[in-house]
């Protein structure tokens, strides 16, 4: 009996086998985002997009309601990134802006992240420690914090730096209110 395949297939195939090649080319990248901000409880951890700890998620998370007098502070930031062969990590920044929901939002707040130490298996910590009162100067209302996260690194060089990659939401940044 003679089995031909459909176009189709070889077409898949075809796809499958360049998505498996793309993914060879990823040298480096980050594999866990936070954000650290304390409330008056002491810091919590809440994760961006990528999130290998599962922690709790800072996207769409209500940050809850705040009388005078409360505090709400940013404690800084984390980024786990991964690399392979030659690549490199060179350091990571959180982004990060407040403004009243429904008005223009500002420019974000770059915050850099220094190397802070080896996880194992070419995997390392990036992270920063400031404390940001979040709450100073802002009247009632309700009131959005957006983040996005940016990693530099390279593919294969082993020194340079200069490549990007973005924890972002595909561009539309991570927000909490």
């Amino acid at each position: 009996m003679n089995h031909r395949r459909s176009p189709f297939y070889a077409f898949s195939f075809l796809v499958a086998a360049l998505l498996s090649a793309s993914s060879l080319l990823a040298e480096w990248g980050v594999y866990q985002s936070y954000v650290i901000l304390d409330s008056g409880n002491g810091s919590q951890y809440f994760a961006g997009g990528e999130n290998a700890d599962n922690a709790i998620n800072f996207d769409g998370f209500d940050l809850g309601s705040f009388v005078l007098g409360s505090s709400m502070s940013l404690r800084g930031g984390e980024l786990k990134t991964w690399k392979n062969n030659a690549s490199n990590v060179c350091g990571g920044i959180l982004n990060y802006r407040v403004y009243e929901s429904g008005s223009e939002p500002g420019e974000f707040t770059p915050l850099a992240m220094s190397y802070d130490s080896e996880l194992g298996g070419g995997n390392q910590k990036w992270s920063s420690s400031v404390d940001v009162d979040l709450l100073s100067g802002l009247e009632a209302g309700d009131y959005v914090f957006d983040v996005w996260w940016q990693a530099e690194g390279n593919w294969n060089d082993g020194g340079s730096c200069g490549e990007y990659q973005y924890e972002s939401n595909g561009g539309s940044n991570y927000s909490a209110s």
